[in-house]
Parts: C-alpha cells; structure tokens; sequence
C-alpha cells in the first residue's frame, strides 16, 4: 500500500503521446461543451481548447498532476508561443 500512496504523491506524467486530434474527433467537440477528463500530463485537458470553446473539468487521484495542470496554465498565460515550447522541452529553451 506504500507504494500506491507514493504514486498518487508523485508527479508521474508530464507530457503526453497520445494522438489529440483523433481523440478531439472522437468527442466531437463543439462550441458551449463541456468535458470532463482525467489530468494526467495536463495535455489532455488543454488541447481541446485548441479545437473548440469548451468547458473543461480536470480530475486525478494525484494532488500532483493537478498542480502541474496549474503551472501550464500559468506558463501558457505569461509566455509567448516560442518561451512556452521552450518550457515544456520541445525546443531549447532560453537561459532566462
């Protein structure tokens, strides 16, 4: 049981490799929906925002997932496309 609580402690996700846009066509999404998904990486709740002006309500058992959902967000607010990409270790990022 040990082991269980330490993975619900952890951060264990921080991107994602799923494909989004299959799972957007899937779900159909549509301007004024909502969604409901599992946190996880925080991907899988942003990227619908990239298709359609939906509701979204993230959930996980891990207090961690969600915080990092929390520090996307903020990044995506304050960063430019460029900085924000650098940030999640797509491109280098800048020493600053």
């Amino acid at each position: 049981m040990v082991a269980d609580r330490r993975f619900f402690e952890a951060l264990n996700y921080s991107s994602q490799n799923e494909d989004w846009r299959t799972e957007a066509g899937a779900l159909a999404l549509r301007d004024g929906g909502t969604l409901l998904a599992i946190t996880g990486s925080g991907d899988r709740v942003l990227n619908p925002l990239a298709i359609a002006d939906v509701s979204v309500v993230a959930v996980d058992a891990s207090p961690a997932q969600n915080h990092l959902l929390r520090v996307k967000i903020a990044a995506i607010r304050q960063l430019d496309y460029d900085d924000y990409i650098g940030f999640l270790g797509l491109i280098d990022a800048s020493p600053r």
